[in-house]
């Protein structure tokens, strides 16, 4: 009762992490309450909330000159670079691929992994740059790797609740929604 630290008397509490299509599925089909993640923008009739948001850079072996010489990065500079990218059927990557060809850049991933903490792995090693959301640079502080924001364009990974439409919260996933998003606002102060 109560286990992830938010105080919610006779009330149990279960988190399950699972990819965002299965996320999707189980709250579309009313078997969860609640969903948390980066979905995409598909047209489901689910309530979206953005719970946060992190602007995408670009992470650079720190002895790299790509890591040196700017404060930000385009896209475009990334062209020619031996690119790491999650795989082709992850959701991050279905939001960074259209962002490369927008510009011109072609997608051809030296590496393509399953996570974004082996791709950060794969920098810091020397390997190649990976795009990530800005909150993983706070996560890996090795000084092999570099956080670069990225412009030209400025894009966002939002990270979203999902609800049923018309779908009313019991009290307890109320009040644990709530303890969430004010954790989640208390990140962005």
């Amino acid at each position: 009762p109560g286990s992830v630290g938010i105080p919610l008397p006779d009330v149990d509490v279960r988190i399950v992490d699972q990819p965002v299509e299965h996320v999707l599925r189980l709250v579309n089909a009313g078997d969860v309450d609640i969903g948390f993640g980066a979905f995409p923008q598909i047209d489901l009739e689910l309530k979206r909330v953005t719970m946060l948001r992190h602007s995408l850079g670009a992470m650079v072996p720190s002895e790299w000159p790509l890591a040196r010489r700017r404060k930000k990065l385009t896209w475009k500079d990334l062209a020619d670079q031996p690119l790491i990218t999650l795989s082709p059927s992850s959701g991050f990557r279905s939001l960074v691929d259209p962002l490369f060809m927008q510009v011109g850049v072609p997608v051809i991933p030296r590496f393509e992994v399953g996570y974004l903490g082996t791709a950060v792995g794969m920098v810091e090693a020397g390997l190649g740059v990976t795009v990530v959301p800005s909150y993983v640079a706070s996560l890996h502080n090795s000084g092999r790797a570099r956080f670069v924001p990225l412009a030209d364009p400025v894009v966002y990974r939002e990270i979203e609740m999902i609800t049923q439409h018309g779908r009313s919260m019991s009290p307890g996933v109320a009040v644990f929604a709530e303890c969430l998003a004010e954790m989640c606002r208390s990140f962005h102060k």
